[in-house]
């Protein structure tokens, strides 16, 4: 054989190799498309999830009535140790106080809990404002 040949067997080669990288990506993302990661939460699970962040914030002596209550439109949903578990996220936010919860469903409970205080006031203007910091202005 000649010496260009070789190049051209080693060039095949990746080809093909770079070919079977491609399907393995797109098969792939096409099976993570499929799995039901996000499900559009039902009013019954936003309903149980309200519930049990009310009850939590009620324990911690807060009034929950002047809250201001921003859940997620989707159920994260995903098995873990042979248990299924939905995951809502639930913000509640009053003045300069922001709690962010992360409630599972089933199990019905709070996995995550934080709280962020702000110096000043957040009203809806100072947000917009501040959200788009990045955009090109001539």
């Amino acid at each position: 054989m000649k010496k260009t040949n070789y190049w051209k067997y080693i060039a095949v080669i990746f080809i093909a190799l770079f070919v079977l990288m491609i399907s393995l990506g797109l098969l792939r993302l096409y099976t993570h498309a499929r799995s039901k990661i996000l499900i559009p939460a039902s009013s019954e699970q936003l309903a149980k999830a309200h519930e049990i962040v009310m009850h939590h914030v009620q324990t911690i002596n807060q009034d929950a009535s002047n809250y201001t209550i921003i859940p997620s439109r989707h159920v994260r949903s995903f098995r873990k140790d042979n248990r299924s578990r939905e995951l809502i996220s639930l913000t509640l936010s009053k003045n300069n106080v922001r709690h962010f919860y992360l409630v599972d469903v089933v199990s019905e409970k709070i996995l995550v809990h934080s709280q962020t205080e702000f110096y000043e006031s957040l009203d809806s203007e100072m947000r917009k404002q501040k959200k788009h910091w990045l955009r090109w202005q001539p």
